[in-house]
């Protein structure tokens, strides 16, 4: 029998009620999902927010930047002083890809095969999208 705010109902009540059901329970692998996908908006959010307001030059978001791996950098710009990709490095201090063998490794590949196409890679951490620690780089640029 079906089961509404904890009680057994007929099918006929149910169907009548079917809203009135409870959402099926959300596993903890696809809510750690659902918050990580909602901590990388956050992080980007207030990174582009300070970016802009200080200046920074234009950014292009998920930049592919190499044709036969397709990978995409965080952010791209182009100044008087070279190519820049920018990553967004999140979940440092919770066990991220970034911070796992796998992802660490991956990153690495990645990062160089940037620098060899003649990139220049600024990545930032997590808690690091600040006024006082992007002016530096701003600056830099």
């Amino acid at each position: 029998m079906p089961i509404l705010f904890g009680v057994e109902v007929s099918e006929d009540v149910y169907a009548a009620n079917k809203h009135l059901a409870a959402p099926p329970k959300e596993d903890k692998t696809q809510a750690r999902k659902r918050l990580e996908a909602e901590q990388r908006r956050n992080f980007a959010m207030q990174f582009e927010a300070v970016w802009h307001k200080l200046g920074g030059p234009a950014l292009t978001p998920e930049f592919r930047f190499c044709e036969w791996r397709k990978w995409p950098a965080d952010y791209y710009c182009e100044t008087a002083t070279g190519k820049w990709l920018i990553e967004l490095e999140g979940g440092v201090w919770t066990g991220g890809r970034h911070t796992r063998g796998k992802g660490f490794v991956e990153d690495c590949v990645k990062y160089n095969t940037a620098t060899l196409l003649g990139y220049r890679v600024i990545r930032i951490p997590t808690g690091f999208a600040t006024a006082t620690y992007l002016q530096q780089i701003v600056d830099s640029l």
